[in-house]
């Protein structure tokens, strides 16, 4: 795994890639909500589970 790593790591870089547009960032802040309503979404199911301890 190390040496898979290792080869992607020193791989050339692309030699004119195109500039960052807007949807560049708009898809970063769509990654970034559903991220924050996974884990409110999660924090929410775990609060209304009823507990399993006597």
């Amino acid at each position: 795994m190390r040496e898979l790593l290792r080869s992607w790591w020193r791989e050339p870089r692309p030699a004119h890639p195109p500039p960052r547009g807007w949807r560049d960032g708009a898809l970063v802040a769509l990654l970034a909500a559903a991220g924050l309503v996974e884990g409110f979404a999660r924090w929410a199911a775990r609060r209304r589970r009823p507990s399993c301890r006597s």
